[in-house]
């Protein structure tokens, strides 16, 4: 498909301090985070992009280090296609702020207010707004671009969200807003090209994972216009990914986790979630071999197995006692829930029935 070419990136997060990983990791991971920029430049030089828009929170903070700044503004730099940037409640557009100070190269284009303001080229338009401060109302709201025979283009952070305190939007304001394209940042997760009306959006995504809440392909999107047609694709440029892999322990929990580790990406940053029956824990010194021999970049187990049903009779004491918590374990809601009544098994059998030493249960 030809027509006009986009490449759509957001929350770059640059400066972000890994605080989970070891010192020594994190520092790893900050280096990699800064170079996704000059990857994204690349990208966008490679697919002959017309445009390149940036959605909101480049930096992690208002003020970002020296290192973060120039990482920045050396890929802006790279950059052949006009860029345009719409700053968001990480990096607001405010006296202090992470964009105070800096000098932007003379293709780069920052929205400065939070009021829908427009920049015209000779092949679109391009519209964009920014937060001034960390929250922000809704400024799609009451919003229509008039058409001109060109392309409609916005740039701006926000959330389908209509209780957001950060910048929420509708689709039916997106459907009203007389765009052809809507490029979206402050949603972490990639949502896919979305119409709302004749008017096509997304939110691309992160970039780059930095924590067990932004696992898997973390990228950019390409957007193509064409004749009222919009065609896109997901580019992939994290250079590892973070990973949550779910082991059924059973039959065996050791051999169950080796597979798991085996089955993973190189390089990788993952978490195995051991679930089930288990009569006996992995030792750490154990996963730690499988996760070197496999060259994980980083690894962490969290047991949450319960001993095994055969073990008690149901009407017994214990057979009681590990029912019950079969039943809150399948009931519970979140991964935080299930480590604490998973914890709370093996240390309630130890208290029942006089074992001093329970493992315990990682995570």
């Amino acid at each position: 498909m030809s027509g006009l070419k986009i490449l759509h990136s957001a929350d770059w997060h640059i400066g972000s301090v890994f605080e989970a990983l070891p010192p020594e990791k994190a520092r790893h991971m900050r280096a990699l985070l800064r170079a996704v920029p000059e990857r994204i430049a690349a990208t966008a030089n490679e697919r002959g992009a017309d445009l390149v828009l940036l959605a909101g929170d480049l930096f992690d903070s208002p003020r970002p280090s020296r290192e973060s700044r120039e990482a920045v503004v050396s890929a802006l730099s790279a950059c052949r296609a006009p860029v345009f940037i719409a700053p968001g409640n990480h990096d607001p557009m405010a006296p202090g702020s992470a964009w105070d100070g800096i000098v932007l190269p003379d293709n780069v284009y920052i929205f400065k207010n939070n009021c829908i303001e427009r920049v015209e080229l000779p092949f679109a338009n391009v519209y964009g707004a920014a937060f001034t401060e960390p929250y922000s109302r809704a400024m799609l709201t009451g919003f229509c671009a008039p058409p001109d025979g060109k392309p409609n283009i916005l740039v701006m952070h926000g959330e389908l969200s209509p209780s957001s305190r950060y910048c929420p939007v509708s689709e039916r304001e997106i459907a009203a807003s007389g765009m052809d394209y809507i490029a979206l940042g402050h949603t972490h997760r990639p949502s896919g090209l979305r119409r709302a009306g004749n008017v096509w959006y997304s939110w691309p995504g992160c970039p780059m994972g930095r924590g067990f809440d932004e696992c898997g392909p973390r990228g950019v999107g390409f957007v193509t216009l064409a004749g009222g047609e919009c065609g896109y694709e997901f580019i992939e440029t994290a250079p590892l990914r973070y990973e949550t892999v779910e082991v059924d322990a059973l039959p065996d929990a050791a051999s169950a986790l080796r597979a798991a580790v085996e089955n993973t990406r190189e390089g990788g940053i993952c978490r195995f979630v051991l679930r089930g029956e288990s009569a006996s824990a992995v030792p750490e010194s154990a996963f730690r071999a499988m996760a070197e021999s496999r060259g994980l970049f980083a690894a962490e187990l969290r047991d949450e197995t319960v001993p095994p049903r055969g073990e008690a009779a149901p009407d017994t004491l214990r057979g009681c006692f590990l029912s019950l918590a079969r039943e809150q374990l399948a009931a519970a809601s979140t991964e935080e829930e299930r480590l604490r009544i998973s914890r709370a098994v093996r240390w309630g059998e130890a208290a029942l029935f006089g074992d001093d030493e329970p493992w315990e249960v990682r995570g």
